[in-house]
């Protein structure tokens, strides 16, 4: 796999995420006092802890510790992605910038380069 197919894998991982995100229960998401579900800026449950991490299993009145981590993730992630996505596109258009730059740079480099081979040969003769 080529730079230029990982920078693409990425670009298309970081919009699959983007939608996600804008798909998502705007947050910020926060636990009930409960700690019981995951619920949304007016309240609303945006899941309930057992039910969506166990899958099947036999529930419990209290969410294990396993249960309110992964909602703490849910949650922190919920928060960091948009940011996270806005500082990376931020970061690679600085980057694209960089090395226009850099380009334009070494090509008058290249200019003067041969401005003064030419300036040499003048001399040498």
């Amino acid at each position: 796999m080529t730079e230029r197919d990982n920078d693409e894998a990425f670009a298309g991982y970081l919009d699959q995420l983007e939608r996600l995100c804008n798909a998502a229960t705007p947050g910020p998401w926060t636990l009930d006092e409960h700690q019981r579900f995951v619920v949304d800026p007016d309240g609303g449950c945006v899941f309930e802890l057992e039910y969506a991490l166990s899958r099947g299993a036999v529930l419990s009145s209290v969410p294990s510790n396993a249960s309110l981590a992964c909602a703490h993730l849910a949650i922190a992630a919920r928060h960091a992605l948009p940011k996270l996505i806005a500082k990376v596109r931020e970061l690679e258009a600085e980057l694209v910038v960089q090395v226009e730059r850099k380009m334009g740079y070494q090509k008058r480099a290249h200019v003067a380069e041969d401005q003064l081979a030419k300036l040499a040969r003048g001399v040498q003769r």
